[in-house]
């Protein structure tokens, strides 16, 4: 993973992010994009809006009152054992608009999971996080990793359908299996598998493909 460079997709770049100081050179922007703000980028424009509902509501942490607190946040994250965050940036105007991450990297079994995924509103409903998951997915495959694993809370109705749009298949509920924010979570569970990757990797492509950039001037 150490050579891991910057994938540049068709609309969107994933960056690895391996340092304190790379977080604090994004976090007050992205931090502004995510925290219920007017906002306007390029023809998108969105009026302020609840931050926790739209964007934080079902991640371990969230909404953040500051940028600081925002920054902490994603430093224990990339600093978790077996975890590699990436910035999500349009590439318009080369604005960052969200993050996704490498977690529970284990290179002995040859399996990655994909989460702490969020996006600005400017980003939602867009091909961002289709293409993004397309750009790490295809990098973990072609690293020779054989599992990839997307979780959710189990209400989480917006991430389970996005993983089975992506391609994900269903494999069930753990029942009582986190204490978020203070409450009981259930976690659904997804995976895609090194053999069934190729046919997957052709639909999202076809995909991303029809779609239209995140951003337009």
């Amino acid at each position: 993973m150490d050579a891991l460079a910057a994938i540049v997709g068709k609309y969107v770049t994933v960056t690895p992010i391996r340092s304190d100081d790379e977080i604090d050179s994004f976090a007050k922007k992205l931090h502004f994009y995510t925290n219920g703000s007017n906002l306007k980028l390029g023809s998108q424009r969105i009026e302020s809006y609840d931050a926790d509902s739209l964007v934080w509501r079902y991640m371990p942490d969230g909404p953040f009152s500051t940028e600081e607190e925002f920054g902490s946040a994603l430093k224990k994250v990339r600093a978790l054992p077996g975890a590699l965050p990436f910035l999500v940036s349009e590439n318009t105007f080369n604005e960052p608009i969200g993050v996704a991450c490498y977690l529970n990297i284990l290179p002995a079994h040859l399996t990655i999971e994909v989460g702490w995924i969020f996006y600005s509103p400017l980003a939602q409903r867009s091909v961002a996080n289709t293409e993004t998951t397309l750009l790490l997915l295809r990098e973990a495959f072609r690293m020779g990793y054989r599992r990839m694993v997307w979780k959710c809370d189990a209400e989480n109705i917006r991430s389970r359908n996005a993983a089975e749009r992506l391609g994900f298949v269903a494999e069930g509920v753990h029942e009582s299996h986190y204490i978020i924010k203070g409450l009981n979570r259930d976690t659904a569970w997804f995976r895609i598998l090194d053999r069934e990757w190729p046919q997957i990797e052709e639909q999202l492509k076809e995909r991303v493909e029809k779609s239209s950039p995140v951003v337009t001037p």
